[in-house]
Order: structure tokens, then C-alpha cells, then sequence
């Protein structure tokens, strides 16, 4: 137990220990970590808040089990689909919630009025009804009408069994050859600059090929299926229900491959990638077949398929609107990026890692040994080890934007601030030792929280924590950088340095942050706070010189 001097926390009763399970799955694009996201006693009726600070979203969920032939309950779904007037109150929020209620939620204003969208799920083991589906509906137009980017969704059982099968037959291979036979006179040619081949093609074609090769059609886009979910949900309904006008109301289909050939109507592609249109191909894939489904397509001859610059990537970033892409996405098929899954998926448990496996693109069904680390995440932690944290809270996206974007990406994931193709082995072994070091302060800050419910918010302040381990490596160890970088191999001995970094910061961060929630800061503002990291260092350098 860590004492400290604060101000007594505005709650009636005392947090309850215990963890319930939720999907990782469900929370990869998150950066609140699912244990800490799970609220129990006087939960406010939100059983578990995630965060999105790269995409400025907030995901609200409630779950309800109910028996196997049990309906969805319809007063429970209005009331949680409504909590939005409550959980806008902060002196309600901190009236009647718990610690963790508060802790996850007591910003809520401070995010809806800084412009970040905002998601209430409600999921069921029951059946929902048409009149119950229709109320999300009902509901997030209610929001609309009032300019509030909040939306809200409704998954019974189906639903979730639905992604579920998804989730387990994705695969990643790009196929040598895919050929598709186009409609007679509905198609035609374009040979300059760069040779096209444009086709109105009936949906059971690309069904055809989707259901043949999977998503090894879009290994090389800039994201994998996401689901049926959203828009890719509208897609299927259109395709089923209103076939005709599916041309009309579709963007159609883009891929790329490094050659093809016209005999007759039949398009044979080598290395083919759908680049725009994934979502579509998937939506329809298993939606009954219909003659009158017809759909725009287009093949444009590249170089290679490769996404993460010049031709192909144009190509990405105009025609993509369908759903929302995310700067990281861009970032997904670098060269680095590809090194890193590579690196890592080289590299065996050893010192105080277990097997990572890096995920450099989103997509549903992720499979593969080892715990997963995002290219997001990734890039936090790397760059509050070796600059700072607040950009991490404040402006996230930054970590994956280009300099002359104004981003940091090049320090994030370069050498010296010069983006390489690839690491040397000190360099990525000072990544591993930064995110050893996260890991680390994010599992003593959860035990901490656990064993005392005033500490929660430790859990909050793990970039902060992992930005301090950077500044206690590089003077602890200021003339023995080798011997630094071995840490990440000996597990021994980084325990000793890790036992002798977290006594020092764990009294600076629990100090900074009383002394900042006496004068009324709140976690939001804290953790963007350059003023509270200077004192965090200023203190760490004291400790570091009295050694």
C-alpha cells in the first residue's frame, strides 16, 4: 500500500474487487485496457467505458445475460440508450457512482464538448424484436437532431454469433491469380496512363471470388474486413433487400494487381487486391444471390501492390469514404511496420517479455501466438519512453502523421528522427525494454488500484509512468547504454531496475496528481498537462542525483 495525502474522493461506497471478462477482441482499437474498463458496483448502468484517443471516441456498453429463449428487455434498452443526460452531469456522476464509475466517466462532459463521438452498445444473449432494433435507431436520429455525435447500437444474440464465424475464418495470403468473367458489353478499357479495366459486374461474380479466396483479397489494404457492423450491415440490407438500386447507392469496387489479361470477357489478374470495396465484397458474401445485384468494378495495373506510398496510396485516400479510415491506417504497410510484425514475430519469450505478436492494420478474427501489440500503442509507448507522454493524450494522431503533416511519426518509429526501413538490433531492443517497462506500470498500477480504490487512477498515468522509466534508463544508466539495453534480455536484472525505478515513481506520480486534484484539475486536463510533467521530471532528477 502506497500512502498519500489527498482530498477524499465525493463517493459513498467502497470499490468491490473482482474482474469481469470481456473480449480483447472487442477492444483492440481502445486504448483503455479491458480489466481497467469494467465497472462494477454502482456502475451508473455502463458496465464498461473504453477510450479511443487517436479517434476521439467514447464506447459505452452494457451487457445483459438472459436465458436462451429470453427476449431483449425494452425499458432497460431505452434507459441505457438515454444515459446520456445523466452521465453529462458531473456532480451526478460523482454523487451516485462508484470509484471506478467516477473514474471512467467524470470526464464525460469534458469529451462530448471537445468534439469526440461517443458510442452506447447494448448487448444480449436475448432475441431482440423489430420494435426493440428500431429504438437505437430512433435514437441515435434524436441525437442527431440536437448536433450531438453520439450513436447507438443493439446486438442480441444473432448479432454477436455472427461476428463471432466472421472472426474465425479470416487469412491473409495474396492469391497469384484471380479471374473473374465480365458481363458481355458491359465493360471496357483503358490503356493510358495507367491500364484500367472498368466493368459493371453482377454481385454473384463477386461473391463468386470473395467466397474462393476470402480475405486474401485484401491482404495488402490498408485494413482488413471490420465486421458486420455499422455500414457494412446497411451494405448486406441494401444488396438483400434492394438489389436493384445497389448500383446506385454503392461506391463499387477498386482493386490493383501488377498485370492481367482480356481474353474475351474473362479477366484473369495476377497478385489482385481489392484496395476500396472490401467492406462491400464481405457485406454481400453471404447475402442470398440476385441477378439484378450489379456492381461498379475496377482493376488498375501498378508496379506492385504494395499501399504505403505514391500511386497505390493515392489511389486509397481518394477513393476511400465509405467507412472511417484512421490515420494509422496509412501507416500499416511501411516498411518498418512490416519489419516490426516480422521482428517480432521472430522473436521468442525471453528476459521479462513473453511472445509478442504485432498488429500492424485493423481487421476482425486477428489469430496468431503471443500477446498483441498495436501499431497505435506501440507508437505511445516507444515515444513517451524516449520524448514525453502528453502528446500521447493530447494530440495521439500526431504519432502516426508525417512530419511535413506536422506529425511525429518519424520519431515515434525512426532512428534519431529519420524514418529506416528497418531497426538494428539495439534499437529495437530499446523498444522492447519500453515496453517492458509500460507493461510493467500498467500491471503494479491495476494491483495498486485493486488493493486501494483511492489509487485507481494510477492506471490513467501509465504513459506518464512509462515516459519516467524513459528519463531513469537513460540517466540511470547514462555511461552503460549496452548494459541498459540488456535488461530486456536477463530477467533478473531487470527486475532489480525495475524495483528501483517503480519506488521512485510511484510516490512522483501518486504526488503530482494529489497535489493537481487538490486545485481541481481533473484527469482529462492532467494528463495533457506539459506544467505537471515538467515537475513529474523535476522530482525524478532530484531522486536521480541523491543516488
Amino acid at each position: 500500500m502506497v500512502g498519500r495525502t489527498t482530498t477524499k474522493r465525493n463517493v459513498d461506497t467502497p470499490f468491490n474487487s473482482g474482474v469481469h471478462d470481456w473480449s480483447r477482441k472487442q477492444t483492440e482499437r481502445m486504448i483503455t485496457d479491458p480489466d481497467d474498463a469494467v465497472l462494477l458496483s454502482r456502475d451508473l448502468k455502463a458496465d464498461f467505458v473504453l477510450e479511443d484517443n487517436a479517434a476521439r471516441h467514447l464506447l459505452i456498453g452494457q451487457c445483459k445475460h438472459v436465458g436462451a429463449s429470453g427476449s431483449v428487455d425494452e425499458s432497460e434498452v431505452n434507459d441505457f440508450f438515454a444515459r446520456h443526460e445523466h452521465f453529462s452531469n458531473t456532480d451526478w456522476v460523482r454523487r451516485h457512482g462508484s470509484v471506478s464509475a467516477v473514474s471512467a466517466l467524470v470526464d464525460y462532459r469534458h469529451w462530448v464538448d471537445s468534439g469526440w463521438s461517443v458510442s452506447y452498445s447494448f448487448f444480449s444473449t436475448g432475441k431482440a424484436s423489430d420494435r426493440i432494433t428500431a429504438i437505437a435507431r430512433a435514437m441515435t436520429s434524436s441525437y442527431e437532431q440536437r448536433n450531438l455525435n453520439i450513436t447507438c447500437h443493439l446486438y442480441d444474440f444473432s448479432g454477436l454469433k455472427e461476428y463471432f464465424v466472421t472472426s474465425q475464418t479470416l487469412e491473409q495470403t495474396i492469391p497469384d491469380v484471380v479471374e473473374i468473367d465480365l458481363p458481355r458489353d458491359r465493360f471496357f478499357e483503358k490503356l493510358d496512363p495507367h491500364p484500367t479495366v472498368v466493368a459493371v459486374v453482377k454481385g454473384n461474380a463477386l461473391r463468386n471470388l470473395a467466397r474462393q479466396h476470402r480475405e486474401a483479397l485484401y491482404a495488402w489494404n490498408i485494413r482488413g474486413y471490420l465486421g458486420n457492423r455499422g455500414i457494412n450491415k446497411a451494405i448486406a440490407n441494401t444488396a438483400e433487400k434492394r438489389p436493384g438500386d445497389f448500383f446506385y447507392f454503392n461506391n463499387g469496387v477498386s482493386a490493383i494487381c501488377t498485370s492481367y489479361t482480356l481474353e474475351d470477357n474473362h479477366l484473369t489478374a495476377t497478385q489482385f487486391q481489392i484496395i476500396n470495396g472490401a467492406q462491400t465484397v464481405s457485406s454481400i458474401r453471404n447475402t442470398k444471390e440476385d441477378g439484378d445485384l450489379e456492381i461498379l468494378f475496377r482493376v488498375t495495373k501498378t508496379l506492385d501492390v504494395k499501399t504505403e506510398k505514391g500511386f497505390n496510396q493515392d489511389i486509397i485516400q481518394y477513393n476511400n469514404s465509405q467507412n472511417q479510415i484512421k490515420l494509422s491506417d496509412f501507416r500499416s504497410n511501411d516498411q518498418i511496420q512490416l519489419f516490426l510484425e516480422q521482428a517480432l514475430k521472430e522473436r521468442k519469450a525471453s528476459g521479462p517479455l513473453k511472445k509478442l505478436r504485432y498488429v500492424r492494420k485493423r481487421m476482425v478474427g486477428r489469430r496468431g501466438g503471443g500477446i498483441s501489440v498495436r501499431l497505435e500503442v506501440f507508437a505511445k509507448i516507444r515515444y513517451a519512453f524516449l520524448y514525453e507522454p502528453t502528446p500521447v493524450h493530447a494530440v495521439p494522431n500526431s504519432l502516426w502523421s508525417l512530419g511535413a503533416s506536422g506529425g511525429v511519426y518519424e520519431k515515434a518509429f525512426g532512428v534519431d528522427g529519420k524514418l529506416e526501413p528497418k531497426w538494428s538490433q539495439e534499437t529495437l531492443d530499446e523498444a522492447l525494454l519500453a515496453y517492458a517497462f509500460y507493461e510493467h506500470v500498467d500491471g503494479e498500477a491495476t494491483k495498486l488500484g485493486k488493493e486501494d480504490p483511492d489509487l485507481k487512477f494510477l492506471k490513467r498515468l501509465r504513459f506518464h509512468g512509462t515516459a519516467l522509466a524513459g528519463r531513469f534508463v537513460r540517466k540511470r544508466y547514462e555511461k552503460r547504454r549496452m548494459v541498459a539495453l540488456a535488461l530486456i534480455r536477463n530477467r533478473r536484472e531487470f527486475r532489480k531496475a525495475w524495483t528501483e525505478f517503480w519506488n521512485i515513481a510511484k510516490t512522483i506520480l501518486i504526488d503530482v496528481y494529489s497535489t493537481a486534484e487538490e486545485d481541481g484539475s481533473s484527469m482529462f486536463a492532467f494528463v495533457r498537462s506539459e506544467d505537471r510533467w515538467r515537475r513529474m521530471t523535476k522530482r525524478l532528477n532530484r531522486h536521480l542525483a541523491g543516488l
